[in-house]
């Protein structure tokens, strides 16, 4: 299993703290989520744990918040770049 860093911003790890509370497999990101609270976190993620993020965001539409737009692309370059390194 592949696994990388991501940077997210502390709004932008709020966020997906809340999107992920309903899955018990992912606890433990949801953990290191609520107690990141500098400026900017860097998080390990597998390549499991990226794609299940993706998975409990909500489906994309054009009235989203900038932020969950942002985040949704921030998991998908991350994924991007796991799966094809330059």
């Amino acid at each position: 299993m592949k696994r990388g860093i991501i940077l997210l911003t502390p709004p932008e790890q709020q966020l997906l703290a809340q999107q992920l509370q309903a899955s018990s497999k992912l606890s433990e990101l949801v953990k290191k989520l609520q107690l990141s609270t500098s400026s900017s976190s860097r998080l390990q993620l597998s390549e499991e744990d990226a794609e299940t993020s993706l998975d409990m965001l909500p489906m994309p539409s054009g009235s989203e918040h900038e932020m969950l737009t942002t985040l949704r692309k921030k998991l998908q370059a991350f994924l991007t770049q796991l799966r094809f390194p330059q």
